[in-house]
């Protein structure tokens, strides 16, 4: 009988101590079915699942896994796991290497060909759903943009915001910046700029040192010149977390000048740019980019393949070439041509992709959500039991306030209620959102997502991450694999480049969704 252990976490933003119990009868529930013995339980409650690090008996559990004790690790979804994509592969690749798979209960589809490259799909039909609810939170935001108001986030170093929302100045942090562009205008350096910073004590809004990409940015930033604005880098990444290097389109963007007071002038601050744009470094066109770094291996030593340049007759090209070979020559696998290998990945991904049944996924699919809009109903009946009884409390508590009874601990018991009364209401209104079926146009812009075809070099490394792309290089053929990876991997036919599919049968794809 294969042995599992369960994992559970509850956090005190989004649910109660009891969907614990609620995640363990699902687990145990799918064990007794599939004849799963269930050796240990791992719970965390009321910690995030935004750090996973941070989380004392999922770190407990990763650490027991070496033991050999358990071959799988069962978890109601997979957002119990963790909640962004980069540590859930880093984890889930750490249980792997120890002999552990993840199964997230209420998302297995089971197996078959057309699950291949099921992980990607559902990630890409999830953005229908989340973009929901992202737009009706984006309403508010845009009609606070509209009036200059305050969004949330970090306040701008040199403002500070008023009881209603608006952006003042902040007249110490003001002086600091219009000093830092004097400065830099005048030709001084980064160095010359942060030793004066640090000499005269001149922190950050978080009290730390200034750097030069802090004060780059600050150079940069046209809303000293008094313009207000409002969306210019995408509010979440999957990660969660922003990128400021990622722009939206203009169209996106709202600006307004004059809506916030000006520290630098509009002519001071093109300056500034102007030198800036000369400075900046370029990159050099001749570096050659090799799309399958990360994802092509050998066959024989196991070590990784990297890419390499060489120049003959006056011609550069470049190839793939094993690490232990190129650096302790104690491999002597062939190298691989970069042309013709990351054509050949492609055309095979393409091949794949094409062969799905988007009939059957749509069906599977739908019926899924469907089950979910359910189990989301009956976890909307009890939040809203919950708000019942917490409002009871809050009445009762306001009774004896006004009566007369104002002591530290009925305003203790009367903020925490409030508090946890305000949680579960916004956990209530997200989960009001209704799941829509999907329709087969949006199933085949999903599907197009994952072509290669006319995609940037960014963007198809990013579909290779996605669908688990392996390349592993043999003496005599290439095989190509998607999905997780197999210890039996070396035991299973090779599959020549040529090859016009992989075997689909032997590939294994979990389902990892977004967090909602």
């Amino acid at each position: 009988m294969v042995r599992a252990v369960g994992y559970a976490r509850y956090s005190t933003d989004r649910q109660r101590e009891e969907s614990v119990e609620a995640q363990l009868k699902y687990i145990r529930d799918y064990a007794e079915t599939k004849n799963i013995a269930i050796i240990g339980e791992y719970v965390d409650r009321g910690i995030s699942g935004r750090r996973a690090d941070e989380r004392e008996s999922f770190m407990q559990m990763i650490k027991d896994s070496r033991n050999g004790n358990f071959e799988l690790v069962l978890v109601h979804k997979s957002n119990r796991f963790a909640r962004n994509r980069e540590e859930s592969a880093l984890y889930k690749h750490k249980l792997k290497k120890n002999g552990v798979q993840v199964i997230a209960v209420a998302q297995d589809f089971g197996e078959g060909p057309h699950t291949v490259i099921m992980e990607a799909l559902m990630e890409g039909l999830d953005e229908f759903y989340s973009l929901e609810l992202a737009n009706e939170t984006m309403k508010g935001l845009i009609a606070n943009a509209e009036k200059c108001k305050y969004n949330g986030g970090r306040v701008l170093y040199g403002y500070k915001v008023n009881d209603k929302s608006e952006y003042e100045l902040e007249p110490q942090e003001a002086k600091v910046v219009k000093k830092i562009y004097d400065m830099f205008i005048d030709g001084y350096s980064y160095n010359y700029i942060l030793s004066y910073l640090n000499e005269h004590g001149i922190k950050t809004k978080a009290g730390k040192n200034f750097s030069k990409s802090s004060i780059y940015e600050m150079l940069r930033n046209e809303k000293y010149t008094g313009v207000y604005i409002f969306n210019k880098t995408p509010r979440r990444l999957s990660t969660g977390q922003r990128n400021n290097r990622i722009k939206n389109p203009d169209s996106k963007i709202i600006k307004v000048p004059g809506g916030i007071p000006q520290i630098i002038t509009k002519e001071k601050w093109l300056t500034v740019q102007e030198s800036l744009d000369k400075n900046k470094r370029k990159t050099n066109p001749k570096n050659r980019k090799f799309l399958l770094t990360g994802f092509i291996k050998c066959g024989i030593c196991g070590y990784a393949y990297t890419g390499n340049t060489i120049t003959t007759r006056g011609k550069k090209r470049g190839y793939y070439s094993c690490n232990s070979r190129k650096n302790n020559l104690t491999c002597h696998n062939k190298n691989v041509n970069q042309e013709i290998i990351e054509h050949k990945v492609q055309e095979q991904i393409t091949e794949i992709v094409n062969l799905l049944d988007a009939e059957s996924i749509l069906a599977e699919v739908n019926n899924f959500y469907a089950r979910q809009d359910k189990e989301s109903c009956t976890e909307k009946q009890r939040l809203e039991s919950e708000v019942h009884k917490l409002n009871g409390r809050i009445d009762n508590l306001l009774t004896l306030v006004e009566e007369g009874d104002i002591s530290n601990a009925i305003k203790s018991r009367l903020k925490e209620n409030i508090k946890l009364k305000d949680r579960i209401e916004t956990t209530l209104r997200q989960i009001s959102v209704k799941q829509k079926p999907i329709n087969s146009d949006q199933l085949q812009q999903v599907i197009k997502n994952l072509l290669p075809k006319d995609k940037t070099f960014e963007q198809k490394r990013a579909i290779f991450q996605k669908i688990g792309l392996r390349v592993i290089v043999y003496p005599d053929n290439v095989k190509i694999v998607l999905g997780a990876e197999n210890e039996e991997d070396d035991c299973l036919s090779k599959v020549h480049v040529a090859s016009p599919t992989p075997t689909l049968d032997k590939l294994i794809i979990e389902l990892i969704f977004k967090n909602k």
